[in-house]
């Protein structure tokens, strides 16, 4: 999966209030960069499963692809899968790159969807991690 491009709306929240931790990259490579990501392993974050919940946005992997650079707090641009979500609906990884809604009760997923393109076929959220 690859990130989408968002035309412009006049109107964006990517980066605002950003945080970033290290990882390691667990099997990541350069095409994930700007993908959904989870936790996998004690100190490590990969696509991960559907379902899983949202850990942050790969922003970096050094050269040899050992550690990586996570945005984990803050508001970030995410490629979604699935029926298109709703404002406030609350995201889990689908596997491959993006995010999806949570099932009903899903009691994870703290991160919400503050904007959602007006161009219905951009296929991008953003999503405020708090």
């Amino acid at each position: 999966m690859t990130m989408p491009t968002r035309p412009n709306d006049n109107v964006a929240f990517e980066g605002i209030n950003r945080h970033f931790t290290s990882y390691t990259g667990y099997s990541l490579t350069s095409s994930h960069l700007n993908l959904a990501v989870t936790n996998v392993a004690s100190k490590a974050v990969g696509l991960g499963s559907d379902g899983d919940d949202l850990t942050g946005k790969l922003m970096h992997l050094d050269e040899d692809g050992m550690m990586s650079t996570i945005q984990d707090e803050g508001y970030v641009d995410l490629p979604y899968s699935g029926t298109t979500p709703a404002i406030n609906d609350r995201v889990c990884v689908d596997g491959v790159g993006g995010v999806r809604t949570t099932s009903v009760g899903h009691t994870g997923g703290r991160p919400k969807i503050v904007d959602i393109s007006t161009f219905a076929t951009d296929g991008i959220v953003s999503i405020l991690m708090e």
